[in-house]
């Protein structure tokens, strides 16, 4: 998933829009692993892992590892584990059904326009 957004940012080390992408795309991940690991542990016990990893400190980075051993990870691992403690804060079913409909209407809009004859 991120091979995509780590190969634009090498190619454009000084595009933030580029590196706000990877940065975007790194953190979803580690979330959708908190979910994974939020099946077989407590909310609780993943935000007091998250926030002892994160109070360690800067760590050397080894290869291939994902967001969460970056140095700007320390924003993430306060969103995560605001995200673990408060799930009700999420996007609410009527934001997520407006941001569904408005996907929904402008894929049928592209599919028209594309079979439009010129």
């Amino acid at each position: 998933m991120l091979l995509p957004f780590s190969s634009l940012k090498r190619a454009f080390p000084r595009a933030p829009l580029i590196r706000t992408y990877y940065e975007s795309v790194a953190l979803l991940i580690e979330m959708c692993a908190d979910d994974q690991a939020r099946r077989t542990s407590s909310s609780r016990e993943l935000a007091m892992a998250l926030l002892r990893f994160g109070a360690a400190g800067p760590a050397p980075v080894p290869a291939g590892a994902m967001a969460a051993l970056e140095a700007s990870a320390q924003a993430g691992v306060v969103r995560r584990v605001n995200r673990l403690l408060r799930p009700d804060s999420e996007l609410s079913y009527h934001a997520g059904a407006f941001i569904m409909g408005g996907s929904a209407f402008l894929l049928a809009s592209v599919t028209c326009l594309w079979h439009i004859p010129v």
